[in-house]
C-alpha cells in the first residue's frame, strides 16, 4: 500500500518501511531464544524493584538503562 506523506507530496512504499533498526539485517524471530530473553528480563526486573524497595534510587536509574545481554539485543 503506497501513502503520500504529509511533508512533501512523495510517495512512500510501505513494505519498505523500517524503524529502529537496521536496514540489511532481517531478524529471524524463530532463531531467538525467548525463554532465555525473558528469563533475563524477569532477572533485571526483580534487581529494579528490590534496588526500589532498598532506597536506592540512583540504582533504579542505572538498572533501568540496562540492555538486556541476549542474542537478538542491538546495540
Amino acid at each position: 500500500m503506497a501513502t503520500t506523506s504529509p511533508v512533501a507530496d512523495t510517495v512512500q512504499d510501505d513494505s519498505a518501511v523500517t524503524a529502529n533498526g537496521p536496514e540489511d539485517d532481517i531478524t529471524d524471530w524463530q532463531s531467538i531464544d525467548w525463554q532465555g530473553a525473558e528469563n533475563e528480563v524477569r532477572r533485571l526486573r526483580q534487581r529494579i524493584f528490590t534496588a526500589s524497595q532498598a532506597g536506592d534510587l540512583k540504582k533504579v536509574r542505572n538498572l533501568q538503562n540496562v540492555k538486556p545481554r541476549v542474542s537478538w539485543s542491538v546495540s
